[in-house]
């Protein structure tokens, strides 16, 4: 076997090799359990800025993710927008991610 055929099955070894670990190493992503800290994350906010999770540590979050072309989602909001009004006062936020 010549030098470069060696080069580049080593090369493809290594390819390979790194390939498997991170593929048996991955985090799979599981539920969470009652009482289990949510993953962070920062969506853009609107009219400006971002809305970042972490705002809301220590609190009770209603996250709902809802298009606007989903006719169940916009029959829904109201009664959402009710609820955010009436649980405010308890420390429960109802946050809408479109």
């Amino acid at each position: 076997m010549s030098k470069t055929n060696a080069l580049k099955v080593a090369i493809l070894a290594v390819i390979l090799g790194g390939a498997i670990y991170f593929a048996v190493h991955q985090h799979s992503p599981h539920p969470l359990a009652i009482g289990e800290t949510a993953p962070s994350f920062t969506v853009p906010a609107m009219p400006s800025g971002y809305l970042d999770l972490n705002q809301y540590r220590q609190q009770v979050v209603v996250l709902h993710f809802w298009a606007t072309w989903c006719p169940p989602c916009v029959e829904e909001a109201p009664s959402l927008e009710v609820f955010a009004e009436k649980m405010k006062t308890q420390g429960i936020v109802v946050l809408g991610v479109s």
